[in-house]
């Protein structure tokens, strides 16, 4: 599963994390940290579980299970979640349309 390696290197670049502190972070060396990060290594599912803990993500979103990176990260998000989940097609865009008007003020 070599996009493992590049879905880490992506969000370790957009948190502006540096591959050593990742290694530090997750109990690995230097060099299991860029082996895993260029795709030559999958981690076992101790280190995966460590990793995805770090980056505040997903197992399924590092293997390539689900798309999203983010994960629910509170009780609000999960009702919000929920919520919307249960909306019909037009209750959703009016939603999407509200937030964008919040995003903006």
């Amino acid at each position: 599963m070599p996009y493992i390696g590049t879905r880490i290197s992506d969000l370790l670049a957009q948190a502006g994390i540096p591959a050593e502190t990742f290694a530090d972070a997750v109990e690995i060396t230097a060099e299991e940290a860029k082996d895993i990060l260029n795709g030559s290594v999958t981690p076992n599912i101790g280190t995966l579980a460590r990793i995805s803990r770090f980056l505040n993500t997903s197992i399924d979103f590092l293997i390539g299970a689900i798309p999203y990176p983010t994960i629910v990260s509170s009780e609000d998000e999960k009702d919000i979640i929920l919520y919307y989940r249960t909306m019909s097609k037009v209750g959703r865009r009016l939603l999407m349309g509200a937030l964008e008007d919040f995003k903006d003020k």
